[in-house]
């Protein structure tokens, strides 16, 4: 949408223009294949555009074809800000083997948190989807000697910011992690 209006204190306007628009600076397109736009008919009153189509450009172009006196012009564009995705990937996230995580003394619940930095910044905090690629594990009884109970093992990203995250690692019970790695893809709208 725009609103045009012509010179306020002299009775100058543009009764008439073209839009042309670019996306990288170097080859223009016409609006309507050029076809004129009816433009003001006084100094003061405004006239409203509508667009036929939201246009995607880097620049526009007013270029006036028919004016009253001199080409004079107050010109108002809105715009929206496209909006583009940007995805990291990030791959073997570990603890290490020596934590809390693989200990035969402590049981219940236990975290290790692990920092994870971005490549390149995000503009708003991110996204994270964080997956257990590689899970090595054991689980045993208080005496250590079945072998065959439940294993439980997580991952998750947390405290996350425009410049990274914690893995927060996490086993419960008699779960003893040898060696755990996640990856993750981290996406935002900027």
């Amino acid at each position: 949408m725009s609103n045009n209006l012509g010179r306020g204190d002299m009775d100058q306007w543009v009764t008439s223009f073209k839009v042309r628009y670019t996306l990288d600076g170097v080859n223009w397109k016409e609006y309507r294949n050029g076809t004129a736009i009816a433009g003001n008919s006084d100094r003061n009153t405004v006239t409203t555009h509508f667009f036929d189509q939201p246009i995607r450009a880097r620049s526009i172009a007013i270029c006036p074809l028919t004016w009253n006196t001199h080409i004079s012009l107050r010109f108002e564009l809105y715009a929206e800000i496209e909006q583009h995705s940007f995805t990291q990937v990030g791959r073997n996230i570990s603890p290490g083997a020596d934590t809390v995580l693989n200990s035969t003394t402590n049981t219940g619940a236990r975290e290790v948190l692990v920092d994870v930095l971005f490549p390149v910044e995000f503009k708003s905090i991110p996204l994270i989807a964080i997956t257990l690629g590689h899970i090595d594990t054991t689980s045993a009884d208080a005496t250590g000697t079945d072998l065959y109970q439940q294993t439980r093992v997580d991952v998750q990203a947390i405290n996350v910011t425009t410049k990274g995250f914690k893995a927060r690692f996490y086993v419960w019970r008699n779960a003893r992690a040898y060696n755990l790695r996640a990856d993750y893809v981290a996406t935002s709208l900027e």
